[in-house]
């Protein structure tokens, strides 16, 4: 008993020192393993990481937030704008062209029998004075014009010219008429969106929209040397009942009128630019008629020098004056296959 006694408190001093010096060398390894360099550099790295990340997300945050503040500014233009501004760019000029549009309808005689016919055109001035194609009016025993608000009313011809193919119409009202905007035509460039106004098919306030496919088009590459005129061409619906309607480019305004198309070919339609119809109107009204330089040839045969089997004949050509300064309304013909046209 005594033996047991004396050992036994000894046993369990040794017992319970075992496991507090068993718990103490855990907790020296896990401090070495804490403090190690592998596990330090680690730690760096994830830590590191985790700050970088959550500045990038404060940043994103931050400048989402000035976005939308910028957005929210007046004058500021966000991708709901731009589309609409770009749905309705055409519309706007439209809108701007089509108060001064008119319909006109003409009763013409041939021979002991009349017909309709009806036509385009466009109040160019503030007196009311509206423009049209001579061969809508010409032989016109009366001429009614239809505004683009319903109105009828009686119209007169003031003036015209049948090379040019302008006319001048004086409506008979003494209601204020609201006129377009004249632009410039020497500032069209090729590949220009351009709107083509008018009535055809009596269809009134109808459009069409298309580029200006060509400048400076020849009237003899069209077979008609003689009218001696340059036109826009224009990949933009011209039909029957445009003839006499203004062609305007994207801010509303006239650069030129709508005149004839290709019988057989789609897409090619040809107008009278507004710079060369303004200056026609200009000698119309001061001379009352377009002054067109002209060479006279007169030819003589010696008979006594010409010994002829048959009968002979001579075929006469026109002959062009050419300028030495070039004019608008006189562009020099260049020679080329002639192309059918068709008047509308």
């Amino acid at each position: 008993l005594k033996r047991v006694l004396v050992r036994a408190p000894w046993r369990a001093v040794f017992s319970h020192g075992g496991a507090w010096a068993s718990r103490r060398i855990n907790t020296m390894h896990a401090a070495k393993a804490f403090f190690s360099p592998r596990f330090l550099g680690t730690s760096v790295i994830v830590a590191s990481g985790a700050g970088m990340l959550a500045w990038n997300i404060e940043k994103g945050v931050r400048e989402s937030k000035m976005v939308l503040c910028e957005a929210e500014k007046p004058g500021m233009i966000d991708s709901v704008q731009l589309r609409n501004q770009f749905r309705y760019m055409f519309s706007e000029a439209v809108d701007k062209a089509t108060p001064g549009v008119v319909q006109i309808r003409c009763v013409k005689e041939d021979g002991w029998y009349s017909y309709e016919s009806s036509g385009s055109g466009f109040v160019f001035e503030e007196n009311g004075s509206i423009m049209t194609n001579a061969h809508v009016v010409q032989g016109a025993r009366t001429v009614e014009v239809r505004l683009s608000d319903g109105t009828h009313i009686d119209a007169t011809v003031e003036n015209f010219d049948v090379l040019a193919d302008v006319a001048i119409l004086r409506p008979s009202t003494k209601k204020k008429l609201t006129p377009v905007v004249v632009g410039k035509s020497s500032e069209l460039r090729v590949g220009e969106w351009v709107i083509v106004c008018g009535s055809p098919g009596s269809l009134q306030d109808s459009v069409s929209v298309g580029v200006v496919s060509a400048l400076g088009r020849q009237s003899a590459e069209l077979g008609m040397g003689a009218r001696r005129m340059s036109y826009i061409q224009t990949d933009a619906a011209i039909n029957h009942g445009n003839s006499g309607g203004p062609v305007v480019n994207l801010n509303g305004e006239v650069v030129g009128m709508s005149s004839m198309k290709a019988a057989q070919l789609e897409g090619i339609g040809f107008a009278i630019p507004i710079d060369l119809g303004m200056e026609i109107v200009r000698q119309l009204r001061k001379h009352g008629r377009v002054l067109r330089p002209y060479l006279g040839v007169k030819c003589e045969v010696d008979h006594t020098k010409l010994q002829l089997e048959r009968p002979y004949s001579f075929r006469m050509h026109s002959l062009a004056l050419s300028h030495p300064r070039p004019h608008p309304l006189f562009p020099s013909p260049s020679p080329s296959t002639p192309t059918r046209i068709l008047i509308v």
